[in-house]
């Protein structure tokens, strides 16, 4: 073995799903990644795998940049100190923050899911936070938020995560593990092994669905019609956890039906409702008791009338609302076939654990919100919520919180672009990519000047990409830090080289999953010389806090003194971890049902504001939605569209193995994978076009066209068609163009997708449901 070559335990974060893996050092510069098999989340994926190919790339960014001429032009650089950046940049905000207020600067970075940023980002929500901007740009309207909060509106939290190891039938609805999440690929596999029914509910034959037991294809933007169908064939097989829904859910609340409010008893708390007893009269609850105490007294169905008051309960609301969808009307509307949907229906009734998992697949419709909805009522009818072999609370390691909400101003919150028109969904945590730039371009609800994004690409990963450019333009103050030059920095006032996740030091406490990987904390120093001038995001973030004069917030700009307050709550210390290069693994234990847990009061009960898993919303009544799921026609689909005959075809997307959104395309390695932007046809609908496979064909739709190669494939829906976001990087090694991100000669497939129809709770936008036409080259 080479005396300069090291090996090294470390976590790789390319992806969601932050692999334990070795790293092969030599002359401080890493050469290898491999996966390590003593991990508890040990693994790599081919992104991991190149990562050297990654950090050595002969395009890294080595300087800060200053740009030399207007924002219309192809930008000319100049070369700068950091300190000079770093002046700059803090006096900058302090004018603008001084002139008309801090909220007149947004921030941007990556998704956590998809890079390093779950190390670092919380330090720069936290310096936004002490600046006093609410305004961070985020994907979260269209890439989790149904899930991870929209679940909060029935659950009192996001979606719990799945207990593959226990559960014997596991649903993996729009969301492909295989391609895109290794770790949770694996659960998958070992839990098939162990003898588990695996579903999969996708209009496309992923890998995933491969692997099922059973694939599910509903047409696109269907699945809240085929989830009400499949609880309307439970509760006529009378195949639910009545237990559950009496004690536990509000299932049993008697409901006024002229106002739709709960009926409550005079002089009541926030806590009583009534329901209806086995003498069928009202009786007075108390949601924060032990439900033992009148559970056996009272009824899940009935109806309530006396002196002008007319009532019935949640349940009998439910029975009504989803007796509509028989699977006779569901395969009309999903085009599932029947035999298939009562195959499903049977496989819910009569398998039992279940557990869930949700992503993309659900999100990226203008009904996404309900759709999510209707899953997480689905899945309380099973009475699995929070028990083995269900989706379960995992316990989690006990940190200090890095981006603090508190250090912001509530009056601050509540300026939130996009907070006014939904606040009851995404911009309750960030402000979504058509906020910003209807900010920018009309200057309303204030005058929006600056942005700071930290390694995203707005223009690629957005909807309406043409808004986010002109946005870009007309921003007065735009300051990006990346690895490389990406459509971003053509629109930058100051560009600076970050170091990669390998380069940098990384604090990971948890690993997403089991109970075996969130109960573990890894400390990664860097593993590799950083090249020329790059610096760690979070090292650019504290020189900025203390040019700012938030040395008070920010540990004086020491790192280590951040990673130990963080750590401070676990008794553990920096060195302690640096002394277990493989990380710790500190005893977690789970308990179960912990909704029905002691308190002082009666029982602990939900998160929500009856304090039980709410199938009935009253709080989405009360903002002007339907307080139950229904069936929202996806309005960007052909089908539902007036003049669908001019754009006829059903747009989808789909993520790559070998690509993280916009990321990886310069890399030979991955790229040979995938060497040009392609569109998936299947035969049917290539024949209708006179199309061959591997040629060049123009994609349209109402606002735009893009150009991309034919990829015939029996794997998706006749009349649909598949593409990727994200195209945009040549690769030189491979003599492959990149493509313009900017025009219909380029593939950033957003310029396509309109922005007419949104979901109207979260915002989410139609990534895998809007239309377009095929046109061949000429």
């Amino acid at each position: 073995m080479n005396t300069s070559e090291k090996k090294r335990s470390g976590f790789c974060s390319q992806c969601v799903s932050k692999c334990g893996v070795i790293t092969i050092t030599e002359n401080d510069r890493l050469i290898k990644v491999i996966p390590d098999k003593n991990h508890p989340n040990g693994g790599i994926c081919p992104k991991g795998a190149s990562a050297p190919q990654i950090i050595n790339h002969p395009e890294r960014l080595l300087f800060p940049l200053k740009r030399t001429n207007p924002k219309g032009e192809e930008p000319i650089w100049k070369r700068i100190t950091w300190k000079e950046a770093i002046r700059t940049i803090a006096d900058k905000l302090k004018q603008i923050s001084s002139e008309t207020g801090s909220e007149s600067v947004s921030y941007t970075f990556p998704t956590v899911g998809a890079s390093g940023s779950f190390n670092w980002g919380p330090f720069l929500q936290r310096l936004m936070h002490v600046y006093g901007t609410p305004n961070y740009i985020s994907h979260t309207n269209v890439c989790q938020w149904a899930r991870d909060e929209g679940s909060k509106y029935t659950y009192g939290v996001g979606l719990p995560q799945p207990d593959f190891e226990h559960a014997n039938l596991i649903l993996i609805w729009g969301h492909n593990p295989a391609d895109t999440n290794l770790q949770t690929w694996k659960r998958l596999m070992e839990a098939k092994k162990r003898g588990s029914k695996l579903v999969v509910i996708d209009p496309r034959r992923t890998t995933t669905a491969a692997a099922a037991d059973l694939w599910i294809a509903p047409n696109h933007g269907t699945d809240s019609a085929l989830i009400l169908g499949c609880i309307n064939f439970l509760l006529q097989n009378n195949s639910f956890d009545d237990k559950f829904l009496l004690n536990w859910t509000n299932a049993p609340f008697l409901v006024d039906k002229h106002t739709g409010k709960f009926l409550r008893p005079e002089n009541y708390n926030p806590y009583e409702f009534l329901v209806i007893d086995k003498n069928q009269k009202p009786y007075k609850i108390d949601t924060r008791e032990d439900p033992k105490i009148w559970s056996e007294n009272i009824l899940l169905t009935g109806e309530y009338t006396n002196e002008g008051v007319s009532a019935e309960t949640v349940f009998s609301k439910l029975i009504k609302r989803a007796s509509f969808f028989t699977f006779e009307k569901v395969e009309k509307i999903t085009g599932i076939p029947y035999k298939k949907l009562v195959e499903f229906g049977e496989l819910l009734c009569d398998v039992k654990p279940i557990s869930y998992y949700s992503w993309n697949g659900l999100e990226q419709h203008v009904n996404s919100s309900s759709t999510n909805r209707a899953l997480c009522i689905l899945y309380s009818l099973t009475g699995y919520f929070d028990k083995q072999g269900g989706n379960i609370i995992l316990p989690s390691l006990s940190v200090n919180l890095i981006k603090d909400q508190k250090l912001i101003p509530r009056s601050q919150q509540q300026k939130r672009l996009g907070i006014e028109k939904r606040p009851l969904g995404a911009p309750k945590i960030s402000a979504s990519g058509y906020d910003f730039a209807d900010a920018v371009l009309n200057e309303t609800p204030y005058l929006m000047r600056a942005l700071l994004s930290f390694g995203s690409n707005m223009v690629t990963q957005n909807p309406g990409s043409g808004k986010i450019i002109e946005a870009l333009k007309k921003l007065e103050f735009h300051v990006h830090v990346d690895m490389f030059h990406s459509p971003m920095t053509r629109f930058a006032d100051i560009v600076l080289p970050a170091a990669h996740a390998w380069e940098s030091p990384s604090l990971l406490a948890g690993f997403e999953g089991s109970l075996q990987t969130v109960q573990h904390i890894q400390y990664k120093p860097a593993i590799s010389k950083a090249p020329g001038e790059t610096r760690p995001d979070l090292q650019i973030i504290m020189d900025l806090a203390l040019e700012m004069g938030y040395e008070d917030y920010f540990w004086n700009g020491d790192i280590e003194e951040a990673f130990n307050y963080y750590l401070q709550p676990l008794n553990l210390t920096l060195d302690k971890l640096r002394s277990q290069p493989v990380g710790i693994s500190i005893p977690l234990q789970v308990s179960y049902c912990k909704y029905s847990e002691k308190t002082n009061e009666g029982v602990s009960g939900f998160s929500t504001p009856t304090r039980k898993l709410e199938i009935y919303s009253e709080l989405l009544l009360q903002h002007g939605y339907d307080p139950l799921p229904q069936f929202e026609k996806p309005l960007t689909v052909p089908y539902y569209q007036d003049k669908s005959y001019d754009f006829p075809l059903v747009l989808s997307s789909n993520k790559l193995k070998s690509f993280c959104h916009s990321q990886h395309r310069n890399i030979a390695k991955l790229r040979k994978m995938h060497p040009d932007p392609f569109i998936e046809i299947h035969p049917q609908t290539a024949q209708m076009y006179k199309l061959n496979d591997g040629e060049w064909i123009q994609l349209a739709s109402p606002n735009g066209r893009i150009t991309a190669v034919t990829r015939i494939t029996q794997n998706i829906p006749v009349g649909a068609v598949y593409t990727q976001a994200g195209w945009w990087d040549k690769c030189d090694e491979l003599e492959l163009l990149g493509f313009d991100p900017f025009s219909a000669e380029g593939s950033n497939v957003n310029q396509l997708v309109g922005i007419e129809h949104l979901d109207p709770l979260s915002g989410s936008e139609p990534l895998k449901s809007y239309r377009c036409q095929i046109y061949k080259m000429s």
